[in-house]
Protein backbone atom coordinates (compact mmCIF):
# COMPACT_ATOMS: atom_id res chain seq x y z
CA UNK A 1 0.00 0.00 0.00
CA UNK A 2 2.92 2.34 0.64
CA UNK A 3 3.65 2.43 -3.09
CA UNK A 4 0.24 4.05 -3.66
CA UNK A 5 1.23 7.05 -1.50
CA UNK A 6 4.89 7.48 -2.38
CA UNK A 7 4.61 8.55 -6.05
CA UNK A 8 2.75 11.74 -5.21
CA UNK A 9 5.23 12.54 -2.45
CA UNK A 10 8.12 12.09 -4.87
CA UNK A 11 6.43 14.30 -7.47
CA UNK A 12 5.73 16.98 -4.86
CA UNK A 13 9.33 16.99 -3.63
CA UNK A 14 10.60 17.28 -7.20
CA UNK A 15 8.23 20.18 -7.83
CA UNK A 16 9.30 22.23 -4.79
CA UNK A 17 12.96 21.53 -5.49
CA UNK A 18 13.01 22.20 -9.23
CA UNK A 19 10.11 24.58 -9.89
CA UNK A 20 10.06 26.44 -6.58
CA UNK A 21 13.81 26.29 -6.02
CA UNK A 22 13.57 25.52 -2.31
CA UNK A 23 16.76 24.75 -0.42
CA UNK A 24 17.88 21.15 0.07
CA UNK A 25 17.32 21.28 3.83
CA UNK A 26 13.77 22.57 3.32
CA UNK A 27 12.99 19.82 0.80
CA UNK A 28 14.34 17.21 3.22
CA UNK A 29 12.15 18.60 6.01
CA UNK A 30 9.08 18.35 3.75
CA UNK A 31 10.08 14.78 2.92
CA UNK A 32 10.35 13.73 6.56
CA UNK A 33 6.99 15.28 7.39
CA UNK A 34 5.21 13.58 4.50
CA UNK A 35 6.78 10.20 5.18
CA UNK A 36 5.57 10.50 8.75
CA UNK A 37 2.08 11.40 7.57
CA UNK A 38 1.96 8.53 5.06
CA UNK A 39 3.08 6.00 7.67
CA UNK A 40 0.33 7.23 9.98
CA UNK A 41 -2.31 6.93 7.25
CA UNK A 42 -1.17 3.43 6.30
CA UNK A 43 -1.53 2.41 9.94
CA UNK A 44 -5.11 3.68 9.68
CA UNK A 45 -5.67 1.44 6.60
CA UNK A 46 -5.77 4.44 4.26
CA UNK A 47 -4.41 3.13 0.97
CA UNK A 48 -4.50 6.31 -1.14
CA UNK A 49 -4.56 10.08 -0.73
CA UNK A 50 -8.04 10.08 -2.25
CA UNK A 51 -9.31 8.19 0.79
CA UNK A 52 -8.05 10.65 3.38
CA UNK A 53 -10.67 12.57 5.31
CA UNK A 54 -10.58 15.37 7.83
CA UNK A 55 -10.93 12.88 10.67
CA UNK A 56 -7.67 11.23 9.63
CA UNK A 57 -5.85 14.54 9.70
CA UNK A 58 -7.32 15.40 13.08
CA UNK A 59 -6.10 12.08 14.39
CA UNK A 60 -2.67 12.78 12.92
CA UNK A 61 -2.55 16.14 14.70
CA UNK A 62 -3.52 14.50 17.96
CA UNK A 63 -0.78 11.89 17.52
CA UNK A 64 1.84 14.62 17.13
CA UNK A 65 0.65 16.23 20.34
CA UNK A 66 0.73 12.91 22.21
CA UNK A 67 4.28 12.38 21.03
CA UNK A 68 5.23 15.66 22.69
CA UNK A 69 6.00 17.81 19.65
CA UNK A 70 6.07 21.52 20.30
CA UNK A 71 3.41 23.82 18.89
CA UNK A 72 6.03 25.25 16.51
CA UNK A 73 6.88 21.79 15.16
CA UNK A 74 3.21 20.94 14.73
CA UNK A 75 2.78 24.23 12.90
CA UNK A 76 5.55 23.22 10.50
CA UNK A 77 3.78 19.94 9.82
CA UNK A 78 0.63 21.97 9.18
CA UNK A 79 2.32 24.01 6.47
CA UNK A 80 3.63 20.83 4.85
CA UNK A 81 0.23 19.14 4.83
CA UNK A 82 -1.66 22.12 3.49
CA UNK A 83 0.86 22.72 0.73
CA UNK A 84 0.95 19.05 -0.21
CA UNK A 85 -2.82 18.79 -0.37
CA UNK A 86 -2.90 21.84 -2.60
CA UNK A 87 -0.48 20.01 -4.88
CA UNK A 88 -2.70 16.90 -4.85
CA UNK A 89 -5.69 18.97 -5.93
CA UNK A 90 -3.85 20.35 -8.94
CA UNK A 91 -2.40 16.95 -9.87
CA UNK A 92 -5.66 15.05 -9.55
CA UNK A 93 -4.52 12.87 -6.69
CA UNK A 94 -7.41 14.09 -4.61
CA UNK A 95 -10.80 15.58 -5.36
CA UNK A 96 -10.78 19.35 -5.22
CA UNK A 97 -12.05 20.66 -1.89
CA UNK A 98 -11.31 23.55 0.39
CA UNK A 99 -8.02 23.15 2.24
CA UNK A 100 -9.64 25.15 5.02
CA UNK A 101 -11.12 21.81 6.10
CA UNK A 102 -7.64 20.63 7.04
CA UNK A 103 -7.59 21.21 10.82
CA UNK A 104 -4.25 22.92 11.02
CA UNK A 105 -3.17 26.50 11.47
CA UNK A 106 -0.31 27.95 9.51
CA UNK A 107 1.59 29.31 12.50
CA UNK A 108 3.40 27.58 15.23
CA UNK A 109 2.88 28.58 18.82
CA UNK A 110 4.92 31.39 20.22
CA UNK A 111 6.61 31.43 23.57
CA UNK A 112 5.22 33.94 26.00
CA UNK A 113 7.69 36.65 27.04
CA UNK A 114 9.24 36.27 30.46
CA UNK A 115 8.05 38.72 33.09
CA UNK A 116 10.17 40.62 35.58
CA UNK A 117 9.92 39.78 39.24
CA UNK A 118 9.01 42.49 41.76
CA UNK A 119 12.65 42.56 42.86
CA UNK A 120 13.85 43.08 39.26
CA UNK A 121 11.36 45.90 38.76
CA UNK A 122 12.56 47.69 41.87
CA UNK A 123 16.18 47.37 40.70
CA UNK A 124 15.25 48.74 37.28
CA UNK A 125 13.40 51.73 38.73
CA UNK A 126 16.34 52.48 41.01
CA UNK A 127 18.87 52.71 38.16
CA UNK A 128 18.40 56.41 37.21
CA UNK A 129 20.00 58.96 39.54
CA UNK A 130 17.25 61.42 40.57
CA UNK A 131 19.94 63.95 41.50
CA UNK A 132 20.89 64.36 37.84
CA UNK A 133 18.68 66.08 35.24
CA UNK A 134 18.47 63.10 32.89
CA UNK A 135 18.01 60.81 35.88
CA UNK A 136 14.78 62.66 36.72
CA UNK A 137 13.57 62.15 33.17
CA UNK A 138 14.57 58.48 32.95
CA UNK A 139 13.07 57.60 36.32
CA UNK A 140 9.76 59.19 35.38
CA UNK A 141 9.75 57.39 32.04
CA UNK A 142 10.27 54.00 33.65
CA UNK A 143 7.68 54.63 36.35
CA UNK A 144 5.11 55.81 33.81
CA UNK A 145 5.70 52.76 31.62
CA UNK A 146 5.38 50.41 34.57
CA UNK A 147 2.34 52.11 36.08
CA UNK A 148 0.31 52.60 32.91
CA UNK A 149 1.39 49.92 30.44
CA UNK A 150 2.04 52.46 27.69
CA UNK A 151 3.90 51.38 24.57
CA UNK A 152 7.35 52.94 24.19
CA UNK A 153 6.22 54.62 20.95
CA UNK A 154 3.29 56.18 22.84
CA UNK A 155 5.54 57.32 25.65
CA UNK A 156 8.08 59.18 23.53
CA UNK A 157 5.29 60.88 21.54
CA UNK A 158 3.49 62.04 24.68
CA UNK A 159 2.65 65.76 24.62
CA UNK A 160 1.98 68.04 27.55
CA UNK A 161 -1.54 68.77 26.36
CA UNK A 162 -2.41 65.09 26.74
CA UNK A 163 -1.93 65.20 30.52
CA UNK A 164 -4.70 66.22 32.90
CA UNK A 165 -3.21 66.81 36.35
CA UNK A 166 -6.59 67.79 37.73
CA UNK A 167 -8.22 64.61 36.49
CA UNK A 168 -5.12 62.52 37.22
CA UNK A 169 -5.07 60.86 33.78
CA UNK A 170 -3.59 61.24 30.33
CA UNK A 171 -4.98 60.53 26.86
CA UNK A 172 -3.06 58.45 24.36
CA UNK A 173 -3.52 57.88 20.65
CA UNK A 174 -2.58 54.27 19.97
CA UNK A 175 -2.87 51.85 17.07
CA UNK A 176 -5.47 52.71 14.49
CA UNK A 177 -5.49 56.30 15.82
CA UNK A 178 -7.74 55.16 18.66
CA UNK A 179 -7.70 57.49 21.66
CA UNK A 180 -7.90 56.08 25.18
CA UNK A 181 -7.64 57.49 28.70
CA UNK A 182 -4.91 56.17 30.99
CA UNK A 183 -5.05 56.68 34.75
CA UNK A 184 -2.04 58.07 36.62
CA UNK A 185 -3.23 56.95 40.04
CA UNK A 186 -0.80 54.04 40.19
CA UNK A 187 2.14 56.37 39.60
CA UNK A 188 1.15 59.41 41.60
CA UNK A 189 0.97 62.89 40.01
CA UNK A 190 3.78 64.31 42.15
CA UNK A 191 6.47 62.58 40.08
CA UNK A 192 4.92 63.69 36.80
CA UNK A 193 4.64 67.25 38.11
CA UNK A 194 8.32 67.20 39.08
CA UNK A 195 9.18 66.07 35.57
CA UNK A 196 7.17 68.89 34.05
CA UNK A 197 9.02 71.42 36.20
CA UNK A 198 12.30 69.97 35.01
CA UNK A 199 11.19 70.25 31.37
CA UNK A 200 10.48 73.96 31.83
CA UNK A 201 13.93 74.67 33.23
CA UNK A 202 15.78 72.25 30.92
CA UNK A 203 14.76 74.17 27.81
CA UNK A 204 16.42 77.28 29.22
CA UNK A 205 13.37 79.27 28.25
CA UNK A 206 11.21 78.73 31.32
CA UNK A 207 8.29 77.67 29.16
CA UNK A 208 6.42 74.42 28.97
CA UNK A 209 7.65 72.33 26.01
CA UNK A 210 5.23 70.63 23.63
CA UNK A 211 6.53 67.13 24.36
CA UNK A 212 6.79 65.66 27.83
CA UNK A 213 10.02 63.75 27.31
CA UNK A 214 12.87 65.81 25.90
CA UNK A 215 16.02 64.24 24.51
CA UNK A 216 19.36 65.36 25.91
CA UNK A 217 20.01 67.43 22.76
CA UNK A 218 16.63 69.15 22.83
CA UNK A 219 17.08 69.92 26.51
CA UNK A 220 20.53 71.37 25.87
CA UNK A 221 22.28 68.77 28.04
Amino acid sequence: MKESLSPYIDSFLTMIAVEKGLAKNTVEAYSRDLVRLSEFLLAQSVASWEETQTVHLRSYLSSLRREGLSARSIGRHAVTVRRFYGFLETEGGRQRESRAAIPFGGRGGRKLPQTLSAHDVRKLLAQPNPQEPLGVRDQAMLELLYATGLRVSELIALQMQQISFQGNFLTVKGKGSKVRAVSLREMGPAKVTRLCQWCKTATGQGVEPAFLYLSAARAGL
